[in-house]
């Protein structure tokens, strides 16, 4: 069995949501699934009232669409430097 470099790191709130980021797969084995699968696999272990909420870097814009993610404009971040 081949092993492929992949992880991803969430974070729930009860019952209210899941936060999912840094999803990551190795270049030499994308396009085959892994990363649909990580998420696959988290989302099963939430309850169904549970949102998955994604965070993810700018090149991955057109990436999480497909897997039927909506992009939402209501969100705010505070960067680490205004902490």
């Amino acid at each position: 069995m081949k092993k492929f470099k992949s992880d991803y790191y969430s974070m729930a709130q009860s019952d209210y949501c899941c936060y999912l980021s840094d999803i990551t797969v190795a270049d030499k084995v994308e396009h085959r699934g892994i990363g649909k699968e990580l998420i696959r696999l988290a989302s099963r272990q939430l309850s169904d009232k549970c949102q998955l909420i994604l965070l993810l870097s700018p090149s991955a814009n057109c990436y999480y669409p497909k897997l039927g993610f909506i992009k939402r404009e209501d969100a705010w971040v505070l960067s680490e430097s205004e902490m």
